[in-house]
């Protein structure tokens, strides 16, 4: 597969046009383009899939299309996408209004259908995807890679189907294992139950051995890494244990480390409050995770930073400055967290009106998508990538992709999901909902057409407000994929000039008229459920994480002061239930005889652990 992007080289007398070659591969610190060249990932979070809606959020107020060209129009060149294997065992999606443009192409589909659309249409605008095992039920993200009624067996053979399934989509380029392992998840340890770098080899080799062309990325823990030098770490931010405990794949050169990093809006940690801050965080930040780049054992993508404040007087705005300029230094990759603006601790790149951008944050990561977009020319947009496929060559086996897996023993209605327990370290907070809307008046979904059957509509009782960040919010923009040249050189570059409505692309297209009756809807083949964990203990319910040992091997960092904040959060709001109002907005494919339309409340936001916030009202 061929990307074609601009060359940023300084020599270039004009935006001459570079070709990235995929499959993408790794040696030392640097990801490669199949002709050797070097490339850095930049890109954003767009999550949804999932979440108890099994599809990417917006799609209520948005054309899929040109949400994705709006992506690549602002310089990222790669998505990290979230699902849950609950929501790919699922028949059917919500939260789509089939009524926007090209949105009608989705109806009668399944998850994995949709998700199926998202990737080609991908494609075809150029831009990469990254596939990110964020939950296994669609509710909350699990310590470990089983748990919540599913198996290290079902982990695997659902990371393996989908391998089978992408091996011929050239621009799907990876599978990030399994979103943030904290709690009682250890790296080092041996313990089979719950040392995530044995996980993570036994699930990355069974990936190679389907689809050898895929990079397979590997986050880290919480805690529990023999001889530790730093006491506390994000979710999925401690990869302290790769320089003794390395994960060992079949294939060395597809191996990429991806921390988690956040600020003190998601959780104020102690070392924000330390006297040495901001000057301590580089600190941490090189024992933590980029030791492993500097010392060339592979290379790092940061999978999800991001934050609301960007105001360098302000503790969040002063950490992400510095973030962004150590990424930069560092030619690292990154997917910010998130796209979506219903991150309720981190917000997103877009506004609530999910067209509008942030115009402060996309300027301060503007500089890191432009400069390393091959552009010459600061002012110069970038270009669209042109796509042309290659097909691999794979080792005999299968070669069709696997069925839809048989949905789960699903209830027929959406029960109200539990205020999450709290963990060691606490849950991202709910924000408020966002202001209304300026075009209060519901969006009516155009009725189904006569040839379709119209089922029995399902009951969904309304959905608390649970922390959708599967992880601290982060949110990585990404430009088309840059083949760095000359990777020392960066000019400095001005800041974009935004306009008062930045990011917004083209007026939605007017509605289409209704389906012609002669539609008839997709069929989807269940998928066979996979084989029992071989190892059946791993199915008991785990305890709460103990805490952390004391660092080691190094001068004491200071002693964290005790944290007031923990545990003591506000707990997620229960809502009350929506009375039975008509809901035109929700766009489900189970519906009435009468045809009643369904509504979603816009308002969606996510948190930073265990849960997903969302308010959905029906009338049978």
């Amino acid at each position: 597969m061929e990307l074609t992007l601009p060359s940023h080289h300084p020599v270039d007398a004009a935006n001459a046009a570079r070709t990235m070659q995929l499959p993408l591969s790794t040696q030392g610190s640097q990801l490669l383009d199949s002709l050797g060249r070097p490339i850095l990932l930049r890109g954003v979070n767009w999550f949804g899939i999932e979440t108890e809606l099994h599809a990417p959020h917006g799609l209520w107020k948005r054309d899929y299309k040109d949400m994705l060209a709006q992506i690549k129009s602002l310089g990222y060149n790669m998505i990290r996408l979230p699902f849950s294997i609950q929501s790919l065992r699922a028949s059917e999606v919500s939260g789509i209004d089939f009524n926007i443009g090209n949105n009608r192409e989705l109806y009668g589909k399944s998850p994995l259908e949709v998700m199926d659309a998202i990737i080609k249409e991908a494609q075809q605008q150029g831009i990469l995807i990254l596939l990110d095992c964020h939950r296994l039920n669609d509710q909350r993200i699990p310590p470990l890679w089983y748990g919540d009624g599913f198996t290290e067996t079902d982990w695997i053979e659902t990371w393996k189907m989908l391998a089978t399934r992408y091996r011929n989509q050239p621009n799907v380029i990876g599978a990030d294992l399994k979103n943030e392992p904290h709690g009682r998840a250890s790296w080092g340890t041996n313990d089979l139950a719950t040392d995530w770098r044995l996980a993570a080899q036994r699930a990355g080799n069974a990936i190679l051995a389907v689809n050898p062309n895929w990079l397979i990325v590997v986050e880290g823990v919480e805690k529990n890494v023999p001889r530790q030098r730093l006491a506390t770490h994000w979710h999925g931010g401690n990869l302290e244990g790769v320089r003794e405990y390395p994960v060992r794949l079949s294939n060395a050169n597809k191996l990429v480390y991806s921390p988690h990093e956040y600020g003190p809006g998601v959780f104020n940690h102690p070392w924000f409050s330390e006297p040495s801050f901001p000057n301590n965080l580089e600190y941490r930040w090189e024992i933590a995770w980029n030791y492993i780049a500097r010392e060339g054992i592979a290379p790092i993508l940061i999978g999800e930073f991001g934050g609301k404040e960007v105001d360098p007087n302000s503790k969040e705005g002063l950490w992400k400055r510095r973030l962004v300029d150590y990424i930069n230094r560092n030619n690292l990759s990154f997917a910010y967290w998130s796209w979506n603006p219903n991150s309720g601790d981190t917000g997103g790149i877009l506004q609530d009106d999910w067209q509008s951008v942030e115009g402060p944050k996309q300027q301060l990561l503007q500089g890191l998508l432009i400069a390393n977009n091959f552009a010459p020319n600061v002012g110069v947009a970038p270009i669209i990538p042109s796509i042309s496929i290659r097909r691999p060559s794979f080792p005999p086996g299968r070669t069709k992709p696997m069925p839809t897996p048989l949905p789960n023993s699903q209830p027929s209605s959406i029960g109200q999901m539990p205020t999450p327990t709290p963990s060691g370290q606490p849950s991202r907070r709910v924000a408020p909902l966002p202001p209304p809307l300026s075009n209060p008046t519901p969006r009516r979904v155009a009725p189904l057409p006569p040839s379709l059957s119209n089922p029995t509509p399902r009951s969904v009782a309304p959905l608390p407000p649970p922390n959708l960040r599967n992880n601290p919010g982060v949110i990585a923009p990404l430009p088309a994929p840059n083949l760095r040249t000359n990777p020392g050189v960066i000019a400095p570059l001005p800041a974009p000039n935004l306009r008062t409505n930045p990011g917004v692309i083209a007026p939605l297209p007017a509605p289409l008229p209704a389906p012609s009756p002669t539609v008839t809807p997709r069929q989807v083949t269940p998928l066979p459920l996979p084989s029992p964990l071989a190892n059946p203990g791993l199915k008991e319910p785990l305890p709460l994480p103990s805490p952390s040992a004391k660092p080691s091997g190094m001068a004491p960092l200071p002693s964290p002061p005790p944290d007031t904040n923990q545990g003591l959060r506000e707990p997620m709001p229960t809502p009350e239930p929506s009375p039975n109002l008509p809901n035109p907005n929700l766009s489900t494919r189970s519906q009435t005889r009468n045809r009643v339309p369904l509504k979603v409340v816009p308002n969606l936001h996510s948190d930073w652990q265990e849960g997903f916030c969302i308010g959905i009202q029906v009338i049978n």
